[in-house]
């Protein structure tokens, strides 16, 4: 069964380094919007403290997500994140009900 894939991720940027983590996360969203099996990609940013990030991936299914992680813009990010941020936390879902 294919079951569509959500991914929460959680960013806390290093102090100085918030405007640099927004815009390294925003580079993200057009592409992988574009992708083949990308249902939603949103970024958002938190009210009471602009530091985090949290970015809400929904895919068609497990293979498109994993398709997802080997692009080069994602590998990228990947390489680079850990000068922008403190901690980072990442959470992935499987849709099992539709309400």
């Amino acid at each position: 069964m294919n079951n569509e894939v959500t991914c929460i991720a959680h960013f806390t940027a290093k102090n100085g380094k918030t405007d640099e983590l927004k815009q390294s996360l925003a580079a993200l969203v057009d592409p992988t919007r574009n992708e083949e099996g990308c249902l939603s990609y949103t970024l958002h940013q938190n009210i009471e403290n602009k530091n985090i990030f949290t970015m809400i991936e929904i895919f068609t299914n497990k293979e498109s997500f994993d398709f997802h992680g080997k692009q080069p813009y994602l590998v990228n990010f990947k390489s680079i994140v850990e000068e922008l941020v403190n901690s980072v936390s990442v959470g992935i879902y499987e849709k099992k009900i539709d309400l």
